[in-house]
């Protein structure tokens, strides 16, 4: 009986993430449990969400600013209408993407967690820096640094695309709290809080 009422109610909490992947026909990695975007699928995951926002965050294991910003990124779930999203920028295939994942699955099991799709002849470096040009509207500089945020609108229009310089003036890089509360969470919707 225990069985059942778990697995309905994982298939209740999960089925949204499970149908905007679906819905947006993406492969799967060489790790099975991991699919591929690409900033088309970024937008179309956007689109086909129940929420007013999806955020996504760029993340490697080696990146020492992604797992210092990581648990701000985590936490705005709580308190805030929105999809999130860690988008892995390694190749599809390598242990650092296993690395990444796990370390991301380790601390937080319930994360929603892609990978940079792979381009014959592109590398890491590459493909990081295309996704940036292609999804990074006129607006804002185009910088290939990590521990980005995205929002995007459930129109999949991208409203903000962050970089190191928005925390350019804060006591502590290794915080990004005070970056993310300027910029971040005003485009966001707060959760209803039940009576």
């Amino acid at each position: 009986m225990l069985y059942k009422i778990l697995l309905i109610l994982f298939g209740f909490c999960f089925t949204p993430c499970f149908s905007q992947v679906e819905t947006c026909n993406l492969e799967s990695t060489y790790f099975e449990d991991l699919k591929r975007v690409d900033a088309d699928a970024v937008k179309c995951l956007a689109k086909n969400s129940e929420k007013p926002n999806t955020l996504f965050f760029v993340f490697a294991r080696w990146c020492e600013p992604c797992m210092w910003h990581l648990p701000t990124f985590m936490s705005i779930e709580k308190e805030y209408d929105v999809n999130l999203y860690v988008i892995l920028i390694d190749l599809e295939n390598s242990q650092m993407t296993e690395l990444a994942k796990d370390y991301v699955w380790e601390r937080y099991p319930s994360a929603k967690i892609v990978v940079l799709k792979d381009f014959p002849k592109r590398g890491k470096g590459k493909k990081y820096k295309d996704f940036i040009n292609s999804i990074t509207p006129p607006r804002f500089e185009k910088i290939d640094d990590m521990s980005k945020y995205f929002v995007l609108d459930n129109e999949g229009d991208v409203v903000l695309v962050t970089s190191w310089k928005d925390s350019k003036g804060d006591p502590d890089w290794k915080d990004d709290r005070p970056m993310v509360k300027r910029l971040v969470l005003p485009l966001l919707q707060k959760k209803m809080e039940s009576l």
